[in-house]
């Protein structure tokens, strides 16, 4: 009956949405990494690298490199480690994780990340590099003995693409299968959204619009509209 008729159109415009709203994260998955991987793609300026164990110059605990910034992302100028530093704040930052046992003994208990800037950091010989925390198996894959460095998991390896690796091969394919993954799935992304507009479900995704519930359904949908809208290279409005 009439009921049932209604009650399926709701399922299946509920699952319209579902679907857009898996679609957009995806899309913005892809977005994102892709973003990141090309911001770090520069390493101008940039003396270590994602893997490589280190010491800190002033408090003397050693901790392996996560990540990095070209200028810090939070305000640093009033840390004892930052003040008195030639550069000051005006330099790259790391994200390290540290060696528990020199943050109890050297710092006084447990720490976790720790965020240290580039000239606060110096190289170790390669019989001091292998250190020990919890967060660290959450940042790598494993530690290379041999170069005494850790080897980053595979969206951190994505990420730091530029970063220098130890020569093991596996690591090394593993974050060009990535890449290649990553590259596949944004062209597929794009010619999936050609084929959507070429197929004329502009006018749909503007009913749905219309249709949408709640501002998240809104939103979904309006995402998927100007991807359509930007699929085509024309730049054309229909």
């Amino acid at each position: 009956g009439v009921g049932g008729a209604g009650e399926a159109g709701g399922a299946a415009l509920r699952g319209c949405f579902d679907a857009l709203h898996r679609l957009g994260e995806l899309a913005a998955f892809v977005e994102s990494n892709a973003a990141e991987r090309a911001a770090k793609a520069d390493r101008g300026g940039i003396t270590f690298g994602v893997g490589q164990v280190l010491r800190h110059r002033k408090f003397g605990f050693r901790a392996a490199v996560l990540g990095w910034e070209r200028r810090p992302e939070v305000d640093v100028s009033g840390w004892d480690g930052v003040q008195g530093l030639p550069s000051g704040a005006d330099q790259p930052f790391y994200r390290m994780v540290p060696d528990m046992g020199d943050c109890v003994g050297l710092l006084g208990g447990p720490r976790g990340v720790r965020y240290v800037a580039q000239e606060n950091l110096e190289e170790l010989p390669l019989s001091e590099r292998a250190i020990s925390h919890e967060l660290l198996p959450h940042f790598f894959d494993g530690y290379d003995a041999a170069s005494g460095t850790f080897l980053p998991v595979q969206q951190l390896r994505y990420w730091y693409s530029r970063d220098p690796l130890p020569d093991t091969g596996l690591a090394v394919l593993a974050a060009e299968q990535a890449a290649a993954a990553l590259d596949k799935l944004s062209a597929l992304l794009h010619s999936h959204a050609l084929d959507a507009r070429g197929a004329g479900l502009l006018g749909p995704l503007m009913l749905l619009l219309g249709a949408a519930g709640s501002a998240a359904d809104s939103a979904a949908a309006e995402r998927a509209a100007l991807a359509l809208l930007a699929a085509h290279p024309s730049g054309e409005v229909e």
